[in-house]
């Protein structure tokens, strides 16, 4: 009953795709490995969308694809704008690249049904999943003797890796902690809030994460204040006293590492936390913008740049990681595809503030955490995906939600 009322519609084609990128979002934790969610992304939604933009061409039934909206409008100059440099360099599996990422929009904001990703049962259901995946990989890595006990976690039980999963569990957190506030179930908030700091500090040891973590919790706060500031500096008290011994926790297990980056470290997990510090990325962010100079502020360096990165005086960076999504669109694309993009990230911020949107909290999350841990989105589907593209994709459609009996936006 529930299935029916509120994933089907009455359009076979949004029927079709709403289940395809339910699965999209189901291989990243089951499959095992990027390949194997490539393929499902090019059999199940790449190459059904392009059928079916074919077909509405055919039909002239354009108005589907009619672009209203700012942001919509600030995209598809940033896609447009990638597109011709990839042609201009010859670079055409970046402009395969682009074309994958121009569908995979084109399905979440025109070919689905909108109403089951913003309901409650989603928002908590894929929350709780991704909680239960950290530890589930947690629990099957220690048994298998892969990972001791305190050592962080990088490589998951499928293709996701820790790094990312961090400001994934996040960004979900922030999708479904307003249903929760809605709804008044505190009882669950709370506890989300506790394993979630749990898994990333514990689990994956994620700097980029604790510090998305950090900031998702200070606008929280603040939002709440406006709104109950009573029930929330008490739910806000609750929780430091809940976290306070994780912190007492983190600084008893002692961990020995042994990494290519660091050497040897013997110390306890929250001493390594702290002694990786930015693991060089305030090195590495000024050399990449001195390369951005050389190449040009406009034009940027392009897609097939090679550099090799020198920091620590021995250690090299093969191409440029930029563990900053913004600045890969600089450096790669130039400040003209960086603004585009600012831009259409502001508007589609400003769309789901003004609709009350959970997915605005969502992409705001995934935006802070991936300032450190992300890179170049336009490429074969991967996690940034999942934090970037599918909320800029559901936040960008036009559709009207489906009456479920669930108020989300009031």
């Amino acid at each position: 009953m529930y299935a029916r009322n509120h994933i089907f519609g009455k359009n076979r084609r949004e029927n079709y795709f709403t289940f395809a990128l339910f699965g999209f979002i189901a291989a990243f934790l089951l499959l095992p490995t990027s390949k194997a969610v490539n393929n499902y992304y090019y059999l199940f939604l790449a190459f059904p969308a392009f059928v079916a933009l074919i077909i509405i061409l055919l039909k002239k039934e354009t108005e589907i694809l009619r672009i209203n909206t700012p942001e919509d409008t600030m995209l598809g100059i940033l896609l447009l704008w990638c597109l011709t440099q990839g042609i201009m360099e010859a670079s055409w599996d970046y402009v395969k690249h682009i074309f994958y990422g121009a569908l995979f929009l084109l399905s979440t904001s025109r070919f689905i049904d909108p109403t089951p990703f913003r309901s409650k049962r989603f928002a908590s259901g894929l929350f709780w999943t991704v909680l239960v995946y950290a530890f589930i990989s947690l629990a099957l890595k220690w048994i298998s003797g892969q990972y001791t006990f305190g050592v962080r976690i990088n490589d998951l039980i499928s293709r996701m890796r820790g790094s990312y999963t961090s400001v994934w569990l996040v960004a979900c957190l922030a999708l479904a902690l307003p249903h929760w506030i809605r709804s008044k179930r505190v009882w669950e908030a709370i506890p989300a809030f506790i394993f979630t700091f749990g898994a990333i500090s514990f689990i994956f040891q994620s700097r980029g994460g604790i510090v998305t973590f950090a900031a998702f919790s200070f606008f929280a706060t603040i939002i709440g204040i406006r709104i109950s500031p009573r029930v929330t500096l008490r739910l806000l008290a609750i929780a430091i006293c809940a976290l306070i011994p994780i912190f007492f926790a983190l600084d008893a297990v002692n961990v020995a590492v042994d990494t290519s980056l660091y050497g040897k470290i013997d110390t306890t997990v929250l001493q390594g936390l702290i002694q990786r510090s930015d693991a060089f990325r305030f090195e590495i962010w000024p050399k990449l913008l001195l390369d951005w100079q050389s190449c040009g502020w406009w034009q940027g360096c392009g897609t097939a740049f090679k550099n090799k990165i020198l920091h620590n005086g021995s250690i090299y960076i093969a191409s440029p990681h930029t563990h900053n999504i913004f600045l890969a669109f600089g450096f790669y694309n130039g400040l003209f595809a960086l603004l585009f993009f600012l831009s259409s990230c502001f508007f589609t911020l400003k769309t789901a503030w003004k609709n009350h949107d959970p997915w605005g909290a969502y992409l705001f999350t995934a935006l802070i955490g991936l300032c450190f841990d992300g890179s170049y989105i336009l490429g074969s589907p991967d996690e940034t995906w999942l934090l970037i593209l599918l909320p800029v994709g559901l936040l960008a459609s036009p559709k009207p939600q489906r009456d479920t009996g669930e108020h989300i936006t009031s």
